[in-house]
């Protein structure tokens, strides 16, 4: 598999591939998920690496403000990261967003 297509993958099974401020790969998911893409992550590392380093792609960092361990964090593939969030009509309506539209947490308004 090629980098792209390796963070592809992993984005349509739940984890988000990134690079960490020092330029790192960050993997991001269910704990479950990240062990399954761990091994082809670590054995691809540097061909990942100049992958999201020369792309101007979806996998970018996530803002300093978001949690990566946030139940509301969700990744859809070819869009990116964003977050889920009930809205005020009921439990059951949700709103998902960029999180590059994004200034703050919603999680933290309420």
């Amino acid at each position: 598999m090629t980098p792209d297509e390796i963070v592809r993958a992993a984005m349509e099974d739940g984890v988000l591939v990134t690079l960490s401020p020092i330029g790192t790969i960050k993997a991001i998911g269910e704990q479950s998920a990240v062990n399954r893409w761990l091994s082809i992550l670590q054995e691809n590392k540097v061909d990942i690496v100049l992958h999201l380093s020369d792309t101007n792609d979806t996998m970018t960092p996530l803002p300093a403000w978001c949690r990566p361990d946030c139940s509301s964090l969700e990744v859809i593939s070819g869009v990116g990261p964003g977050c889920v969030r009930e809205m005020e009509n009921g439990p059951w309506l949700e709103e998902w967003r960029r999180l590059d539209t994004m200034t703050t947490c919603p999680k933290r308004l309420h």
